[in-house]
């Protein structure tokens, strides 16, 4: 036996990840699973039932040594194993329950017994059973019955076997029994026993609705999600031209026919790649050859992180690229994209292979809390309204566990997004354990890349260079942004885009300022890289980086943002962003001066740049939206339809509520989709929304809906779009208002710029208090010598609105000392459950709250709410989402709340958006544009072309940076006072 990272070899036949561990001894129920390490290694240990436990995750991913043992393929079956109980040959009675294989966590009734509920079997589940009790000769017989991929499988016999606690069962398995025995004893009194109630089993819930007056008139059917992941480490790439052989063999032992691009990602390749990267620097290091190898260094140190491979958090991509010469500025490498575009096949030139290794982008443990808190406050997004619990989420968790909910959960290929998506559903549904049994349980990462993580390729691809070209021309502009500028480059009128423009004045001198900032906190770094003691003191820093990689991303971001020529490339600003932003956020004990104000600084780009990277026309926003989004389209229009035709085949989990009287609702059923992606879906969807003629703009509920889209200036981590079918079945069978659509939107999870005001206010205190300013925009003092002045230093010759009336204020809370108070849940169940579902209501609908007395506490979430503008508006779901992410000490970190945009578009008007967006050809097929409106192209030169005869003195100044402006040093400094504070 070989025993391998992610594979067993026994007698040259492979085991590849996840296998399953049986001990060759019945009776020794200690079986193993082991889970490969793109899905975070380890193994889940199952056994006999200790207590409310049958398994434990491991870390250890080595199999035993000693003993003897049968080796599986695993099976993913989504979380749930069934029980099948047959009674002849004709009958079969079916029980689901969660899989001990998923969090190993039993639950009990009150009664102390594991928890199961009869499910309904497809007629192919039912001729299994026959055959089943054919061919083991028994009557009464047990099995256990795995759906997986779309397939049954038998996988365990346990012979003479009943059911537990079901007294339907007792009285069917009396019947049937008592038949099959009169039929040997006394035939002819068998048809006189048939004349009572024979038992049988519904195919279709339908058959139980329960239509009395007391339904609600609004049934919730379906739940649709897109998601963004949560927060991550920065992410990083290097790229390199692959000249050595080995690589192209590398590629060609990987790729398909045909293929121009390969992701390698899975352990034994990526120890392919490290283990050819190492010959290769041995080898020029031999001959002194010089030629890339600093670039296989950082690749043989990426690879060798870790001490181990994970897919989820490096990849390495090979592709074909044209071999032209390299372009050094970030113009000449946006147009080289659009010449090979429109290059015919006889005039391609020769290819050469491009090596891109990708690393960072990982999860952080706050981006893991969040998204599972966020899971956790999801859950109210469900009507509660049942007699088991008034706790906030506990009608969907009564919902899911009596499988009347259909679950399934999909993730793009990106490590960040499926441990997301793993997080989310652990707090979903309250699992126990560790994230790499759900995300292999519960996630649907492949065959999704089409779905979740589609690149435009040809016209699209050209459509974006064309975008970024105009976006860099508008970087480089010497002057301040004129009228002109405004209609030209925010022509959709976006509120976000046109403050963001004012906040930036000049573009080309504000990437200058960002990039002086960069410099200076570049050689704050390297200094505490200087000192050991430093260096030690703050070891490690947060997600286990140290300073040295801290230095070395900074560094590489301080070398390629601005090119020899002047140029800057605009593609860095949110990767400085990004870096900042988490920075701020986790390494603040590092105590870097300017790090606020080189936020402030570039989060003004950033959010005019970001967005405008999918079109800055509504015809471009709409024809690359098409192209990236189609897959995905087509799968919600499919999601809708399905929930609506209440199709039984497509959920192998369903309640069969014959034989439970205890559920109140039996034939409710609800169906959940939930896709977890990057934020160019994000950005994508918005567009389409807002520009592809959903509904009409003379509504004037969708036109609030639209202004307060405009006025979102950035998708942050957790970002939500959320579609909530209601059933209106009061409306006749084919009524098109019978099913209606609630679209819901949050910007996610605003933790950073939250910090970031929380320190501007108390600065701006600070200075209210010295004198040195005056509320609104202010001036400080230009006294920049002193190193140990109160003032900060990156307020130092910059005029800085700190009371920015964006930034929300501290309200003072009214005392309530003298009233009697309520709780919070008192509140939402007095307010907020008498709302029908089709209601909506804007922010003062805490107005309604001001009547009813409550405690400070809770007090603070109904003035959090009231801070909100009066245009967002909340439907009752989004109210009890709002109540649930406003947690104590934590509410104000936690994801934005959702705002309901529109409550009541008709699922037929639904559908046809939809259609048309899938069967739409180009962009003229759904909006009134001509092609040219987003084809038509015409170079512009950059500042960096402009002629030397043309520059005038005042052009020279503005293009060339001024540190001493900001009073940085140009040479390295010993570290200011009260560094470490």
């Amino acid at each position: 036996m070989e025993e391998h990272e992610d594979h067993l070899t026994i007698n040259k036949c492979v085991f590849t990840k996840p296998f399953v561990e049986k001990p060759l001894n019945a009776d020794d129920h200690n079986i193993y699973i082991y889970y490969p390490q793109a899905a975070g290694g380890g193994s889940q240990r199952l056994f006999r039932k200790v207590y409310e436990r049958s398994s434990i995750y491991s870390p250890i991913s080595r199999v035993r040594k000693f003993g003897s043992y049968i080796y599986e393929d695993f099976m993913p079956t989504d979380g749930q194993d069934v029980k099948v109980y047959t009674i002849g040959l004709h009958y079969a009675h079916a029980e689901a329950r969660k899989s001990p294989t998923l969090d190993g966590r039993v639950e009990r009734d009150k009664d102390g017994k594991e928890l199961r509920y009869p499910v309904i079997l497809s007629a192919k589940e039912k001729e299994i059973a026959r055959l089943v009790a054919l061919a083991f000769k028994q009557n009464i017989c047990g099995f256990d019955l795995l759906r997986a991929n779309g397939q049954v499988y038998v996988c365990d016999v346990n012979g003479f076997s009943f059911v537990k606690n079901s007294p339907k069962y007792y009285d069917d398995c009396a019947q049937v029994l008592g038949e099959l025995v009169l039929n040997k004893l006394s035939p002819e009194l068998v048809y006189v026993l048939k004349q009572r109630n024979h038992p049988t089993i519904p195919v279709t819930p339908e058959q139980v609705k329960n239509d009395s007056a007391s339904n609600p008139r609004l049934e919730l059917r379906c739940v649709l999600a897109i998601v963004r992941h949560g927060d991550r480490t920065p992410k990083q790439k290097m790229k390199m031209i692959a000249k050595d052989q080995r690589f192209t063999d590398l590629f060609n032992k990987y790729a398909k026919e045909g293929d121009k691009e390969l992701k390698l990602k899975r352990p034994a390749q990526m120890k392919e790649v490290l283990e050819m990267t190492r010959e290769l620097i041995m080898e020029k290091e031999n001959s002194s050859e010089t030629d890339n190898v600093d670039k296989l260094r950082v690749l043989k140190s990426v690879l060798e992180m870790y001490g181990h491979f994970s897919g989820v958090n490096r990849k390495v991509q090979l592709k074909w690229v044209t071999n032209k010469p390299p372009n050094k500025t970030p113009l000449k490498r946006i147009e080289q994209i659009i010449e090979e575009y429109e290059e015919s096949p006889a005039e391609q030139p020769e290819q050469k292979l491009l090596l891109i290794l990708k690393w960072g982008g990982e999860l952080t443990m706050a981006g893991r809390a969040q998204s599972e808190c966020m899971g956790d406050s999801f859950r109210s997004v469900y009507p509660n309204k049942n007699d088991y619990s008034a706790l906030p989420g506990s009608g969907f968790i009564r919902l899911h566990s009596t499988y009347r909910h259909d679950l399934k959960i999909y993730a793009s290929d990106e490590g960040r997004v499926q441990t997301t998506a793993a997080a989310f559903a652990k707090g979903l549904l309250s699992l126990d354990g560790e994230i790499a049994p759900i995300l292999y349980h519960l996630v649907r990462s492949h065959k999704t890349d089409k779905l979740l993580d589609q690149p435009p390729s040809g016209p699209g691809k050209r459509i974006m260079a064309n975008v970024k070209l105009r976006l860099h021309k508008m970087i480089h502009n010497q002057d301040e942004f004129t009228e002109e500028d405004y209609k030209k480059f925010a022509p959709t009128g976006s509120q976000s885009l046109i403050e963001s423009m004012r906040i930036i004045k000049n573009p080309y001198k504000k990437c200058c300022e960002v990039l002086e900032f960069v410099k200076n906190i570049v050689q704050q770094i390297r200094d505490i890289a200087d000192n050991p003691d430093l260096v030690a003191e703050y070891h490690p820093l947060y997600h286990d980086e140290s300073v040295q990689l801290m230095l070395g991303r900074w560094s590489k971001l301080e070398k390629d943002f601005q090119s020899k020529d002047g140029s800057f490339d605009i593609s860095k600003i949110p990767d400085i962003f990004d870096n900042i932003k988490y920075d701020v956020q986790h390494n603040s004990k590092l105590g870097l001066r300017n790090t606020i104000h080189l936020y402030s600084c570039v989060k003004p780009l950033a959010d005019l740049i970001v967005p405008q990277e999918y079109g800055i026309t509504e015809p471009e926003k709409v024809e690359i939206g098409r192209m990236i989004l189609s897959p995905l389209v087509r799968k919600l229009m499919a999601d809708l339809k399905v929930a609506s035709t209440d199709d039984v085949s497509d959920n192998p989990y369903r309640l069969n509520p014959s034989y439970m009287p205890n559920v109140l609702s039996p034939g409710r059923y609800v169906r959940t989709r939930l896709y977890f992606t990057s934020e160019s879906l994000i950005h994508s969807f918005l567009n389409l929304i807002r520009y592809a003629g959903l509904c009409n703009a003379e509504d004037d509920s969708w036109r609030t809906a639209l202004e307060y889209l405009g006025s979102v200036r950035e998708a942050q981590y957790h970002t939500q779009i959320v579609l909530m079918m209601y059933e209106d079945r009061h409306l006749p069978e084919g009524d098109p208002n019978r099913f209606r659509v609630s679209i819901n939107f949050s910007p996610g999870t605003a933790a950073c710029q939250r910090k970031v005001n929380e320190r501007l206010n108390a600065m701006s205190e600070i200075l209210l208090e010295n004198g040195e300013i005056s509320s609104g925009a202010v001036t400080p003092a230009e006294d920049s010598e002193n190193e140990g002045a109160t003032l900060p230093e990156f307020l130092e010759g910059k005029d800085v609105n700190l009371l920015d009336e964006t930034m929300p204020s501290v309200q003072e809370v009214e005392s309530l000392d003298s009233l009697k108070f309520l709780t919070k849940a008192e509140l939402v169940e007095q307010i907020v459950r008498p709302l029908e579902e089709g209601d909506l209501v804007d922010s003062n609908w805490t107005a309604l709250l001001r009547t009813q007395p409550c405690s400070p506490e809770d007090a603070a979430f109904r003035e959090w709410l009231n801070s909100f503008p009066k245009e967002r508006r909340f439907s009752p779901a989004a109210l009890r989402y709002a109540a649930a992410i406003f947690t104590e000490g934590e509410g104000h970190e936690a994801v934005e709340p959702l705002v309901t945009l529109h409550n009541n578009i008709p699922l037929s008007q639904m559908e046809e958006f939809f259609s048309k967006i899938v069967e739409a050809k180009d962009v003229t097929d759904l909006m009134d544009c001509d092609q040219s409106d987003i084809y038509s192209f015409e170079p512009t030169p950059s500042p960096s072309s402009i002629s030397r005869d043309t520059v005038t003195p005042e052009m020279e100044r503005d293009h060339t940076p001024q540190p001493d402006k900001y009073n940085f040093k140009k040479k390295k400094s010993p570290l200011p006072p009260g560094h470490r504070g």
